[in-house]
């Protein structure tokens, strides 16, 4: 199997490549040096949400600014602006981001799409399977930013970068180990970097041994333990006037429970399913970049990339006292490509403009297994084995700064699609669909006085169907069985927010308020027939509307003596329309936020976050049949957690910390398990510069 993927690769790969090093080839414009011309700030400019790009809203945070040491990266983003997470079981966790999850979100890792052809429109595993000791920094866009990203970016784009390795460094060691006593758990990570003049090398491993979660109270969740396992290799180099970039991620879970399936939930008086394990998930990576300077007049800096990307969704699983055991491979396999190309005329004009290429493939089998007899035979995919997907995107992005105070954006997009859904052994027709859309934007920021600011923003987002949207088949939660739906169209999005910034220097504050308009919105629709084991058959049609309306405070203060008070707060209301019926829309996440003081103590910093979320009680139809969800609403609650930091030496640093303080019981709306009760957290960390 890696072989066959190597070969496929190395088939793609060579053309592309070529093109990169034909690039490069070109001569580049007088320059200062190599060491002055690509300096670490001019990097970032390769992530299309670089600062100062967007008059829309978006929040960006060090890796070190998570409360809990953070063993996931959906870790990161608790109650920051405009997000709010959900898991469903240990292992994994998603961001609703403006009340839209799974597949509605676009996730980026180091520029390349993580969003595969089986990602669902609902929580999934995946983001679990970035390594979070890699991560540097995650940045939230709210709102479609369909324009620059394509596909899924309607609720926002979560971007995360891991960490560059530094030109003219010295072979450097660092590391990390954590305990968390509610969860029983170990996680370390070790990380070494060096770099010459010309190149760079960051590489680290990581493994966590997390054991049966321990909610408030006492009680002991089993099984919810797991195992992850990370490594990831990183290295630039300045060759011929530009800088290339290599990439390696392999991240694997190696059998991890669904504890919604296996723990009796709201409703229910006996589980689902007396196994479910995702066994193994993992993720494989590849990346090439390349960026330099051009001589050209419409474009004065280049950037291309060439990556490949494998997700394994394995499972094992048997329905409540079933004597039938099924086993899944699934995987999706991308291929992708993209260019994008920088340049202005003046500081007053600036564009940018790219292509972006991706193909996916799925394969994906089950068997079943006769516990009594231990006989096997071959059963439905999940998938429609052998499907694709490709698609075809350019783009364009101006920014116009007519005056002193005002600034303008405008961005453009079309986006063609061809899925191929494969015929199945069992009956499954196949299909071929070409949906294509144009997306647009609009962005204004005027600058009132010094330190206030307005910005507005109308854009469009859509997400084509994928793979999962046009052929899964299979148990869903809520007792639901999916089957195909081979005839969709793309869901769309128009939102319009307005926000405002005050900026005095110490203190900071940012408002946005938004409305979205939600259509052609891809839901599941009963068929009136029912399984042999009584689940309700549903299938996936393009008759869902809604309207999403939200608000969100972002504040900051930095007092002179180091003292730092910051907090969020985010609000969303939605409501769908299916049949001329209107009813809450689902899983929407009810007021939440956050508060957070951090105090320097002579050797040491003290630190305060404070967690908490209103009650939820407009739930959907889905979630009153959800036994993830108590239907009678998901209580509020608070969390209070503590932290000591203490510098022991240049690069060592101890935190140690009590987590859920007050040990209340409560679950994120939406989740399939209680957060952990109050527990002892120890770190000891040796970073690569100190937080």
């Amino acid at each position: 199997m890696v072989d066959a993927a190597r070969g496929r690769v190395t088939q793609v790969a060579r053309p592309l490549c070529l093109g990169l090093m034909l690039c490069a080839a070109l001569p580049a414009p007088a320059q200062p040096a190599a060491d002055d011309a690509l300096r670490e700030e001019v990097v970032v400019r390769a992530s299309r949400l670089a600062p100062g790009s967007s008059v829309s809203a978006a929040t960006a945070l060090p890796s070190e600014s998570a409360d809990l040491l953070p063993l996931l990266a959906h870790d990161l983003l608790r109650a920051v602006p405009g997000a709010f997470v959900q898991q469903t079981t240990p292992g994994q966790g998603i961001p609703i981001v403006r009340g839209l999850k799974g597949s509605q979100v676009l996730h980026v890792v180091d520029g390349f799409r993580l969003n595969n052809a089986l990602y669902r429109s609902a929580p999934n595993q995946y983001l679990g399977l970035v390594p979070a000791p890699a991560i540097a920094r995650v940045t939230v866009a709210r709102g479609p930013v369909g324009t620059l990203y394509g596909s899924d970016a309607m609720g926002g784009v979560v971007e995360i970068s891991t960490r560059k390795p530094r030109f003219d460094q010295p072979l450097q060691w660092g590391g990390r180990a954590g305990w968390i006593g509610a969860l029983r758990g170990t996680a370390t990570a070790l990380q070494a970097r060096a770099g010459s003049s010309r190149h760079a090398f960051e590489a680290g491993v990581a493994w966590e041994d997390i054991g049966d979660r321990r909610i408030a109270g006492g009680r002991r969740i089993a099984p919810s333990a797991y195992e992850q396992r990370s490594a990831w290799l990183r290295s630039r180099h300045r060759v011929a006037g530009g800088e290339w970039e290599f990439g390696a991620q392999l991240v694997e879970q190696p059998a991890t429970p669904r504890v919604d399936e296996l723990l009796p939930g709201f409703g229910q008086v006996q589980p689902a399913a007396s196994e479910f394990a995702f066994e193994p998930n993992r993720r494989e990576f590849l990346q090439l970049r390349m960026r330099r300077p051009l001589p050209l007049p419409l474009a004065q800096e280049l950037s291309m990339q060439l990556g490949w990307q494998r997700i394994v969704d394995d499972r094992r699983i048997r329905e409540f006292d079933s004597p039938v055991r099924t086993l899944e491979k699934n995987a999706s396999e991308l291929f992708g490509f993209s260019a994008l190309a920088q340049g202005e005329a003046s500081r007053a004009h600036r564009w940018r403009y790219g292509v972006d290429l991706s193909t996916y493939r799925v394969r994906s089998a089950r068997l079943g297994e006769d516990l009594r007899n231990g006989g096997r035979e071959a059963l439905a995919a999940r998938f429609a084995d052998g499907s694709r997907m490709n698609s075809l995107g350019v783009f364009a992005d101006y920014r116009w700064l007519p005056g002193p105070r005002t600034s303008v954006q405008l961005g453009l997009r079309y986006s063609r699609f061809r899925v191929a859904i494969a015929a199945t052994p069992l009956g499954g027709e196949a299909a071929v669909l070409t949906p294509d859309d144009v997306s647009a934007r609009l962005g204004v920021g005027y600058r009132l006085t010094d330190t206030l600011s307005l910005r507005g923003n109308l854009a469009q987002g859509f997400r084509a169907p994928n793979v999962f949207d046009l052929s899964a088949l299979g148990p869903r939660p809520g007792n639901r069985f999916n089957v195909a739906g081979p005839s969709l169209a793309p869901e769309r999005i128009t939102s319009l927010e307005a926000g405002l910034d005050l900026d005095v220097g110490a203190a900071r504050l940012e408002l946005t308020v938004f409305s979205s308009d939600y259509r052609d919105r891809i839901t599941s629709v009963l068929t009136g027939e029912q399984t042999d084991d009584g689940r309700l058959v549903v299938r996936s049609e393009n008759v869902g509307e809604a309207r999403i309306r939200g608000a969100e405070v972002h504040g900051r203060w930095r007092g002179g003596s180091g003292v730092l008070v910051d907090g969020a707060v985010n609000w969303v209301w939605g409501e769908d329309r299916l049949a001329g019926d209107t009813r809450p829309a689902d899983r929407i996440p009810p007021l939440n936020g956050r508060l957070r003081l951090a105090v320097p103590l002579d050797a040491w910093r003290f630190e305060a976050v404070a967690l908490f979320a209103a009650a939820q009680d407009r739930l959907s139809d889905r979630d009153l049949s959800d036994p993830r969800i108590n239907p009678n609403g998901t209580p509020g609650w608070l969390a209070l957690n503590l932290r000591l930091r203490r510098d022991l030496g240049p690069r060592a640093v101890l935190s140690v910390g009590i987590d859920n303080l007050l040990d209340r019981r409560y679950r994120e709306h939406g989740s399939g398990i209680d957060a952990p009760g109050r527990g002892l957290v120890v770190e000891l960390a040796l970073p690569f510069e100190r937080r």
